[in-house]
């Protein structure tokens, strides 16, 4: 896995470029650091985010953490993802606005019903629907 060549979900550049410098833009990522900053550079988006938050364990600490850090109004802000194990339930939790986007190939151990109510969508570019 981690030799494969790193490739950004389609649409990311184009939705990246409409949000940025107009919002903040934050990644939260789990895993090893080296291996996921690596990762992150070489997908070519990194200059696309403020900053870049490789975390051990996603959860509402965290996320909250992040709003604290950032003086991010979760309320008033978003989290979008394709775990809802990892992203959208621990996002919800903290209080965040939350778009799941479904993705055919995130791993079964991600899976989970949802905390709350939430946003679906089939595709990235889909999002701009909501936060535009």
């Amino acid at each position: 896995m981690y030799r494969q060549p790193v490739r950004p979900i389609q649409g990311a550049e184009d939705v990246l470029t409409q949000l940025s410098g107009r919002y903040p833009l934050l990644l939260a990522t789990k895993g090893e650091p080296a291996v996921q900053n690596l990762r992150v550079e070489q997908s070519g988006l990194a200059r696309w985010f403020d900053k870049v938050y490789v975390l051990n364990e996603k959860n509402a600490a965290a996320y909250t953490s992040i709003a604290l850090e950032q003086k991010i109004k979760p309320p008033l802000s978003w989290v979008v993802g394709n775990s809802m194990k990892s992203d959208i339930n621990p996002a919800l939790q903290a209080g965040f606005n939350c778009i799941f986007i479904h993705h055919p190939h995130t791993w079964d151990f991600e899976d989970e019903e949802p905390l709350g109510g939430h946003i679906s969508v089939d595709s990235l570019t889909s999002i701009l629907e909501f936060i535009t």
